[in-house]
């Protein structure tokens, strides 16, 4: 599984959705060849992201957070995510009441 490229955990959030905490998320780091994460309603805000610091080889991430995140704070997840992912390309965040991308960032 050390080599798996691509990974999506995907939750409708009508039906509720499993929260991961900082012990769950740091398992993800192992898996140092990921290209492509996809993070949709498993994750209460942008500073989740923290804990998958070592994913260097990962250039896509699809997000969709519980709580709702504006413009600035989107930016600050931006400015805070660019060091610890070196190889990041595209960052996806999804408005969480219809699914539709709210912010398509292209680095």
């Amino acid at each position: 599984m050390t080599q798996l490229r691509e990974l999506h955990f995907i939750y409708n959030i009508d039906e509720g959705y499993v929260v991961f905490e900082t012990e769950d998320l740091v398992h993800l780091q192992n898996l140092k060849k990921l290209k492509v994460l996809t993070l949709m309603y498993i994750m209460i805000d942008q500073y989740d992201l923290l804990d998958l610091e070592g994913l260097d080889e990962l250039e896509t991430i699809n997000i969709g957070l519980v709580t709702e995140m504006d413009k600035d704070g989107f930016d600050v997840m931006l400015m805070m995510i660019l060091p610890i992912f070196p190889s990041l390309k595209n960052l996806r965040s999804l408005e969480e009441v219809r699914g539709i991308c709210k912010s398509n960032i292209r680095i």
